[in-house]
């Protein structure tokens, strides 16, 4: 839409945009983003409406066009779901503690040993150090579930 905006004087008119300025590509996702889905459905029945009408579509299959962009999301390991899975369960000790009586609840954070583990695997040379470092992981995930198991208790 950017280029077609900055390539063409009608484009140019039929967006009513002054002086031969057009908007960038950030601006204009900003301005898409912020129509609502309400919106979008208002606006996909108004089309499908005037496509019947000219007996155009009947408007029983839709074709969507997408674009994909790349996005900050690693590639889960066993390592990194098992961090992931202590750093949740002390999340949600602490959250329990916060309620009411359960001051006196006791639980050891292993959060910072789980990454140190998971880093340590990401990094290990050789299946044994792995392996050892494998079986530390499973036993600090496995006390965190026992602390969230007794708490559930």
């Amino acid at each position: 839409m950017s280029f077609h905006l900055q390539d063409s004087l009608s484009f140019q008119a039929f967006a009513r945009l002054a002086n031969q300025r057009s908007p960038k590509k950030s601006g204009l996702q900003r301005v898409v983003s912020a129509i609502r889905a309400q919106t979008w459905a208002r606006i996909a029945e108004l089309l499908k409406g005037s496509a019947r009408e000219e007996r155009f579509e009947l408007g029983h299959r839709v074709r969507i066009d997408s674009t994909v962009t790349d996005a900050p999301i690693h590639e889960p390991s066993d390592s990194s779901l098992l961090w992931d899975g202590v750093r949740v369960m002390v999340g949600m000790l602490g959250q329990s503690r916060e309620l009411a009586g359960a001051a006196s609840l006791y639980y050891v954070n292993h959060r910072r040993v789980a990454k140190k583990r998971a880093r340590a695997i990401w990094y290990a040379r050789g299946a044994d150090r792995r392996g050892k470092l494998y079986r530390e992981l499973l036993k600090v995930t496995q006390a965190t579930l026992g602390y969230v198991e007794s708490v559930s208790a």
